[in-house]
Order: C-alpha cells, then structure tokens, then sequence
C-alpha cells in the first residue's frame, strides 16, 4: 500500500479504500477459484463415494432371492436372500 493512500485511509476514517482496484479484484478472483476448488473437492468425494457402492449382482448358476424347498426338513420352506440362506422357514402351503 502506498503512502498517499495510507494516508488518505486513516485521515478520512477509511472512507478512502486501503488497497488498490487491482488488489480488490486479484482478491475477488482468489476467492472464487477457492470456491471453485471447493465445489469441484465436492464433487470428486462424491464421485468416488459413488465408484465404491457396490450393486449386488447375481451370480452366474446361483438362483435369485426367494423361497425353495428346505433340505433339511421335508414339507418346509427356507428364504435364500440372493447371497445366503436366511433362518426365515415357512410351512409349505402357508
């Protein structure tokens, strides 16, 4: 800053700016490339938030979710959710 402007800054109770357009507007561009990089950390941790969801995809031979005859009771029914069997039974005919 320079010495007129200082001067005039503090003897007009800063009524006069302390820093130059020049200075103003290289500040007003600093902060919006800050937001911009911001906005853009955002977006990328979003991103790969989203690359990491796994989809739980059926497997070639496995059969889909859903009721098959038990094979440890005869006449009962046991729920396979698509990845396991489950401890959900149910009589056959209910």
């Amino acid at each position: 800053m320079g010495l007129i402007r200082k001067t005039l800054m503090l003897s007009t109770a800063g009524v006069v700016s302390g820093s130059s357009k020049k200075q103003r507007v290289a500040k007003a561009q600093l902060k919006q490339v800050k937001e911009q990089t911001a906005i853009a950390r955002q977006q990328l941790a979003m991103d790969q938030r989203d690359a990491l969801t796994v989809t739980a995809v059926p497997m070639p031979g496995v059969p889909a979710a859903g009721w098959f005859p038990d094979q440890t009771v005869p006449g009962q029914l046991r729920y396979f959710d698509g990845q396991r069997w489950t401890d959900q039974t149910a009589r056959v005919g209910s």
